[in-house]
């Protein structure tokens, strides 16, 4: 049985695809403040344009994911796996508000890049070129394309995903990834040092120069573990998402 300290979640869908509204007020729910900053939630229900033919089937995939992790979470014993999954669950829900309330801009992405059967490849500008497996679980993550090339050149360049990797290589090699992208890649991979000797270098704006020099004093002065530390990376990631 589940420990009886440990509540279980409400778990319901927030966008339906008949309609193409989704429910801001009830994504927001148990996120916090500094998390939900860049949202409007006057919003409450928001209805998309059906322009936005790849938007709303994304948002419909993510909603029946977070929906899965959801409850996924009422049946986990560990506190660190549940803080995990809920971790993760907090960012799926951002991620469908910030596509939501900018539908534009990601109506024309083109994320998904190559299927070898084996492995998706899909690739973010703001955090690097992503490997799954056909379950959808993240087999490897290169934050920049020097990552990449020395992948391609190693003992792995024969194999299935050296080959994609390749392929992937010779079409995006010329492009300019952003500066946060290794930031919020070693955040990712709790190398949280590396990851803020590299936001030194970022040219902030206006005021985020401040608000990134505090966030960093909370990290060190804190000593922050646990679900304490996972909430401050993933506030931090969110920071990062301007750039």
């Amino acid at each position: 049985m589940i420990p009886f300290f440990f509540s279980k979640p409400t778990c319901r869908k927030f966008f339906t695809y008949a309609t193409k509204t989704i429910d801001f007020s009830g994504l927001s729910a148990g996120l916090s403040s500094s998390e939900l900053a860049d949202f409007d939630l006057k919003l409450g229900q928001f209805k998309l344009s059906p322009e936005f033919v790849k938007v709303s089937e994304k948002l419909m995939q993510m909603d029946m994911q977070q929906y899965d992790i959801c409850q996924t979470i009422s049946n986990i014993r560990d506190k660190n796996e549940r803080d995990r999954k809920f971790s993760k669950l907090a960012e799926i829900k951002i991620e469908m508000m910030r596509m939501a309330a900018h539908p534009e801009a990601y109506e024309h992405r083109e994320p998904t890049i190559l299927n070898s059967g084996q492995y998706w490849l899909k690739a973010d500008n703001k955090k690097g070129v992503f490997v799954q497996g056909l379950d959808g679980e993240i087999i490897k993550v290169f934050a920049d394309f020097a990552e990449i090339e020395s992948f391609i050149l190693s003992d792995e360049k024969s194999s299935p995903l050296g080959i994609l990797m390749k392929e992937f290589f010779e079409k995006r090699k010329g492009e300019k990834w952003p500066a946060t992208l290794l930031v919020v890649q070693l955040l990712e991979n709790n190398r949280i040092p590396e990851a803020l000797e590299e936001a030194d270098k970022i040219q902030f704006i206006g005021e985020d120069s401040f608000l990134y020099q505090r966030k960093k004093e909370n990290y060190y002065a804190d000593k922050l573990d646990g679900q304490a530390l996972l909430d401050w990376v993933r506030k931090m990631k969110v920071f990062f998402s301007r750039y």
